[in-house]
C-alpha cells in the first residue's frame, strides 16, 4: 500500500466493501454483514488517527491493507470463513488500542 494517509484508507475500506457487494450476489460465501462491522471498527480506529503513534499509525494501515486484500489467509470472497481472519485482526486492533479510542 503506497498511500498512508486516513483519506486513502478510508476510501480502500469502502472500495473493499464494494467488491463485497458486487461478489455477494454470486457467491453465497461472502459475508456482508462482517465485512460492514470490519469497516465500521476501522472507522472508529481511522477517526482518531491524529492521536495515534507513527507505530500506531503503522498498525492501522498494516490492518487496512491485510483487511482489503481479498486474497489473504482465507479467501475473502471464497472461503465460508474468509472474514474471519479479518476480524480476528481488527478485534485485537481495536482492543490495543482501546485507550486511545476511549480518550
Amino acid at each position: 500500500m503506497a498511500d498512508t494517509s486516513p483519506v486513502y484508507l478510508v476510501t480502500s475500506l469502502r472500495d473493499f466493501l464494494d467488491r463485497l457487494n458486487a461478489a455477494s450476489p454470486a457467491n453465497p460465501f461472502v459475508d456482508v454483514a462482517a465485512g460492514e462491522r470490519i469497516v465500521r471498527e476501522l472507522g472508529r480506529v481511522l477517526d482518531v488517527w491524529d492521536r495515534l503513534s507513527p507505530a500506531q499509525r503503522e498498525q492501522v494501515t498494516e490492518a487496512v491493507d491485510y483487511v482489503v486484500t481479498v486474497d489473504d489467509e482465507e479467501h475473502d470472497l471464497l472461503s465460508p470463513i474468509g472474514l474471519m481472519d479479518d476480524e480476528e485482526r481488527v478485534t485485537a486492533l481495536v482492543a490495543e488500542l482501546e485507550a486511545v479510542l476511549d480518550s
